[in-house]
């Protein structure tokens, strides 16, 4: 089974209660095939890669949102523009120099296949970087998601580049390296996942299994009752069918 690093940072940072639900809903979206437009920030995430590409300045953010504005939605524009606004405070006098893209790599936890890939392959002052963004702006993102981001990054990419993960509403680059111990835990929380996955597939067979029954089942029940011959309510001929009797 293969999932997303995001996927698996979700789940890894999800309380214990909330795992089942998430792991549900993450099968439901993997059995869709991929749509650009379920994918939100990825205009935004691609003209920001594409900036990087072309040599571009944190000045040219300006006509960046100007575009954007012009060819988004208001609502998605506006999100936009604020997510841009953190990119700028982060990019600000840095030097950003591009690198090739990555292509992605699969991690093996515990039987559970991770793909993994940074956004950004960049030199930010001279230091190499692998860069995951992440678009959330309703809420800072959390250390552990950073975390378990940055373990997968070093586990799949070597520890060459520093991997990174940028808060871009909030404009803050996470690099802290993540607990000694993460690895074993993150281990442990592949095995979860892929158990809760493979008891969830084995509801829904159990649960197409059943229906399947009763719609075989379904027409021979009608065609007994038909053969069935109706009560008259009487024996013979002029006689009433006599009542069951009790027994004392």
């Amino acid at each position: 089974m293969e999932i997303r690093s995001d996927m698996f940072a979700a789940f890894a940072t999800t309380p214990p209660a909330r795992k089942v639900r998430l792991v549900r809903e993450q099968r439901a979206q993997a059995a869709q095939p991929y749509s650009s437009v379920r994918d939100y920030w990825k205009r935004l995430r691609e003209s920001l890669l594409t900036l990087h590409r072309e040599n571009g300045t944190v000045t040219d953010l300006d006509a960046l949102a100007e575009d954007l504005t012009n060819r988004c939605p208001t609502s998605k524009a506006e999100n936009y523009k604020r997510a841009i606004e953190g990119y700028r405070d982060w990019w600000g006098e840095k030097n950003i120099r591009w690198e090739e893209k990555l292509a992605p790599r699969k991690l093996h936890l515990n039987g559970l296949d991770i793909r993994v890939s940074p956004h950004l392959n960049a030199e930010i002052d001279g230091v190499p970087c692998l860069i995951r963004y992440r678009f959330i702006k309703d809420e800072p993102t959390p250390a552990f998601w950073s975390d378990v981001t940055i373990h997968l990054l070093r586990s799949a990419y070597g520890n060459a580049k520093t991997a990174c993960v940028l808060d871009v509403h909030r404009g803050i680059l996470l690099s802290t390296p993540p607990p000694l111990d993460i690895a074993i835990w993150a281990t442990g929380e592949a095995a979860a996942y892929l158990t809760m996955s493979h008891n969830l597939a084995t509801e829904v067979e159990n649960l197409h299994s059943a229906v399947q029954r009763v719609s075989r089942n379904r027409p021979n029940a009608g065609r007994q009752n038909q053969s069935l011959p109706r009560s008259s309510g009487k024996g013979r001929k002029g006689e009433r069918a006599s009542a069951p009797t009790l027994l004392s």
